[in-house]
C-alpha cells in the first residue's frame, strides 16, 4: 500500500511539473495584395466599416520564412480607424501560430500611404508551439506600390 501512496505521488509531482519557457520570437510579414470589403461608407466617406484578408511570407529573425493567412476587420469615423483580427503563421517545422491583434490605422505621409501599430495574444499553437501564450507589438504600413510590411515581436511562453 505504501508503494502505491509513493508511486500515485511521483506520477502526480511528474504530471504537475511542466516548466516553461520565454522565448521572443521576431519577425516581418510582407504582402502584396490584400481583399477589402467595404460594407458601409457614408456618402462623404467620413465613416464607414469592412473586413480584410491577405496572405503572404513572413521574413523571421533566424533567416527562416514562414507563411501567414490575416483576416480581420476595420471602422473609422472621422480620422480615427481602428482594426481588429486573426492571424495565423505557418513556420517552416510545420508548427503554428495564431494570435489575435488590435491597433489603429492612419494616413502616412512619404513613401507609405496607411500606417499602423497595435498589440497582438498569442492564443493557441501546434508543434513546437503547442499551449503557447504570449503577448507582444506590431508597426507597418502600406506603400503606394500595394506592397504592406509589418515588423512584429511576440514573447511567447512554451511548455517545455
Amino acid at each position: 500500500m505504501k508503494r502505491i501512496g509513493i508511486a500515485l505521488t511521483t506520477m502526480l509531482l511528474a504530471l504537475t511539473s511542466v516548466h516553461a519557457a520565454e522565448v521572443l520570437i521576431k519577425g516581418r510579414n510582407v504582402q502584396q495584395k490584400n481583399e477589402v470589403v467595404i460594407h458601409h461608407q457614408a456618402e462623404d466617406k467620413s465613416y464607414g466599416s469592412g473586413t480584410y484578408r491577405s496572405q503572404g511570407l513572413t521574413f523571421l529573425e533566424d533567416a527562416k520564412v514562414a507563411t501567414f493567412v490575416n483576416q480581420g476587420a476595420f471602422s473609422w469615423d472621422g480620422g480615427v480607424s481602428r482594426h481588429t483580427g486573426f492571424i495565423v503563421r505557418k513556420y517552416p517545422d510545420g508548427s503554428m501560430t495564431t494570435a489575435r491583434y488590435a491597433g489603429a490605422t492612419r494616413k502616412s505621409e512619404g513613401q507609405k500611404v496607411r500606417e499602423w501599430n497595435g498589440t497582438a495574444e498569442i492564443i493557441s499553437g501546434t508543434g513546437r508551439f503547442a499551449g503557447a501564450k504570449g503577448h507582444g507589438t506590431y508597426a507597418g504600413g502600406r506603400y503606394a506600390n500595394g506592397m504592406a510590411v509589418t515588423d512584429w515581436e511576440l514573447k511567447a511562453v512554451l511548455a517545455e
